[in-house]
């Protein structure tokens, strides 16, 4: 039982995983915000 759970929670993490890299990456894609205002370029 607990190891199906635990499969399962895997399972699930890598998905949600894939789904935010997907969205990330379109965002990106289609979405180019300046270098210097961008909350995730801190140099």
């Amino acid at each position: 039982m607990s190891h199906a759970t635990t499969v399962h929670a895997r399972f699930n993490a890598s998905i949600m995983f894939c789904f935010v890299r997907d969205l990330s990456l379109d965002s990106t894609t289609t979405w180019q915000p300046p270098t210097s205002k961008s909350p995730w370029n801190t140099d």
